[in-house]
């Protein structure tokens, strides 16, 4: 991390990082008296460099009329010892143009390898597997491959994300955040999708059946989809507020603060839209959190899905997900999400509830007669609960074995 020159408006930062990683993998199985032994290793290096330039600054009046301005730049490259290079290049723009408002543009566009897995495990033929066919609607029993695939492709993702934070009161830490997300892929790898009739037009060659149709056998190792379109925009908001009285006596001892690893709050739930890519805020404040206090932390996101399409195959159709289509066993991709997270701490005890909801979605049946299969909407809460009793330090007193 360094400093290497400073501009007018500020210092500019970057990072570089390089590193270099070896994996193995030794494994044995016996099926029907028959052993097979494998091994698979990968070597890697990599290096990654990120450079953020202030262009504009209020403080050091800089360009002081469009606010804070500043653009970042982002270049990574990994060399795999088994399949060979994949690169990622990405550049953004982070604009606070008034005070408690931060607009951000962020674009990049990302290679991703096969892990070793995906691409050297061993074929396996299992019989007896249950599978739903979504073509009979019924489960059954079949024989199955699984394995890696040596002729994976990387995976090329374009992303473009536009993202805006606002606090609207100055005394509340309380924040609107709004973001779009439009997400290309070309050679996107998937595991072997659930068996639905347009993913058995898409791959025929991965499915046996016999003269009656019945499922007998089907290809399950992982695949590259052609291209996929994502589009989505999530809003909500952020609001936390302290509570409880101040103790200025646990000041130098650190009480009151979040347990270690950042906290329950801070990893425990949905991050919401204005969070990495909603842009650095000028003069946002709040009321922040002095020792003796707790935090009371309560978000809500709603995600609106516009586009999740997929090209199977060059030259086919695209499935549209939101629309009848599927390649997931738990039915089509729905089009609305809406997640809840709320909960408390104070001197290291805490707990949080968070909840998700996601919409109803259906698959259509095919040409050779088969039904539409209806998926309801579907809820989902989580309660957890935490004490890091190295913060109640009376307690340890008086009971050590805490």
């Amino acid at each position: 991390n360094s400093r290497p020159y400073q501009l007018p408006a500020g210092d500019i930062t970057s990072t570089l990082k390089v590193g270099d990683g070896s994996q193995s993998l030794d494994s044995e199985s016996v099926r029907s008296g028959v052993a097979v032994d494998r091994s698979q290793s990968r070597n890697s290096g990599s290096v990654q460099a990120n450079f953020d330039l202030p262009i504009s600054n209020v403080d050091r009046g800089i360009l002081p009329k469009i606010g804070d301005l500043s653009a970042n730049v982002n270049l990574a490259y990994q060399e795999l010892s088994d399949f060979g290079g994949v690169t990622a290049v990405g550049a953004g723009l982070n604009w606070s143009p008034v005070e408690r408002l931060s607009l951000s543009a962020n674009y990049s566009d990302e290679g991703k390898a096969p892990t070793v897995q995906q691409l050297n495990d061993p074929t396996i033929s299992t019989p007896n597997t249950p599978v739903f066919d979504f073509r009979n609607s019924q489960t059954v029993e079949i024989n199955q491959i699984t394995g890696g695939d040596p002729n994976l492709k990387a995976e090329d993702r374009r992303i473009l994300k536009l993202g805006m934070n606002w606090q609207p009161l100055s005394a509340q830490d309380f924040r609107l955040n709004l973001a779009y997300t439009r997400t290309e892929a070309d050679d996107e790898i998937s595991s072997f999708p659930a068996i639905t009739p347009d993913l058995e037009a898409a791959l025929p060659d991965r499915f046996v059946r016999d003269a009656d149709g019945n499922l007998l056998s089907i290809d399950a190792r992982p695949l590259n989809f052609f291209k996929r379109e994502q589009q989505d925009v999530q809003w909500g908001f952020n609001f936390s507020r302290p509570f409880g009285k101040p103790n200025p006596v646990e000041a130098g001892q650190g009480a009151g603060g979040r347990p270690g690893g950042g906290g329950a709050m801070a990893g425990g739930g949905p991050r919401g839209p204005g969070g990495p890519g909603g842009g650095r805020m000028r003069g946002s404040r709040g009321p922040g959190m002095q020792p003796g206090q707790g935090m009371f932390n309560l978000s809500l996101t709603h995600t609106w899905r516009v586009q999740d399409e997929v090209v199977i195959r060059e030259g086919l159709a695209p499935l549209d997900l939101l629309d009848g289509d599927s390649i997931s066993g738990s039915g089509g991709q729905s089009r609305h999400e809406v997640q809840l997270q709320t909960g408390l701490f104070k001197n290291g005890l805490g707990a949080f509830v968070n909840a998700n909801w996601r919409a109803g979605a259906t698959v259509n049946g095919d040409a050779l007669g088969s039904p539409d299969l209806d998926f309801s909407g579907r809820t989902t809460v989580n309660l957890f609960a935490f004490a890091d009793l190295t913060q109640r330090t009376s307690w340890v007193e008086r009971f050590p074995f805490l």
